[in-house]
């Protein structure tokens, strides 16, 4: 996936929560997409790790991203996870 299509994908996630919110339900199909999402991170900050072209200090900016929206989405996919146990609104 390139930036802008992990991008657009981020976007039809957003979309899918609105819908979610709006109907009052929780799709637990929903954890697909953040895992999708998790293993485009994962390259990503590989991508980063193995970079040349740029400064150290520019790569680990974009590698440190790339890590803190993985711990976002690791929680959020425990809280989609757990939904029926915890009666939750993730």
């Amino acid at each position: 996936m390139t930036a802008k299509s992990v991008y657009e994908y981020i976007n039809s996630m957003r979309s899918d929560l609105n819908r979610m919110e709006a109907k009052g339900i929780v799709d637990s199909s929903f954890i697909n997409k953040i895992d999708t999402l998790d293993s485009e991170l994962t390259g990503m900050k590989q991508f980063w790790i193995n970079q040349k072209a740029v400064s150290v200090r520019s790569a680990f900016v974009f590698h440190t991203a790339m890590h803190n929206a993985k711990l976002v989405l690791g929680k959020m996919k425990e809280r989609f996870k757990n939904v029926d146990e915890t009666g939750d609104n993730p």
